[in-house]
């Protein structure tokens, strides 16, 4: 929540991978103050999802962290914010927060390969 409210408002939010069974109520309000569009994925992308929608936020979601990643990068906007935090255990698909964050760079695009339409 505190990279959330850091950011300015546009942010689209990866988050996902297996519950902590924490409560979501204040994530959820923070989201919808600063939060354009959030990408739920792993074994929590259905709870996160519904408590997102719930609070108004416009939510996608996938299995796959790369299917995430992808669609998150779809839908930001020029100059806006793709934060990935997670707000969950990466155990669902990985062995540890560490395999998770090298999956996440590895789906993130080429920085030298010629863009198109960005």
């Amino acid at each position: 929540m505190a990279a959330l409210r850091a950011l300015p408002p546009g942010i689209v939010l990866l988050l996902g991978g297996r519950s902590k069974g924490l409560p979501l109520g204040e994530l959820t309000r923070v989201a919808a103050e600063r939060v354009a569009h959030a990408v739920c994925f792993g074994e929590a992308r259905t709870e996160l999802a519904d408590a997102l929608r719930t609070a108004g936020v416009s939510v996608r979601s996938h299995a796959a962290l790369e299917q995430a990643v992808a669609d998150a990068l779809e839908l930001a906007r020029p100059g806006a914010d793709v934060l990935f935090s997670p707000a969950c255990s990466s155990f669902d698909a990985f062995a540890n927060f560490r395999a998770r964050a090298v999956a996440f760079r590895a789906a993130l695009p080429d920085p030298d390969a010629p863009q198109v339409g960005r």
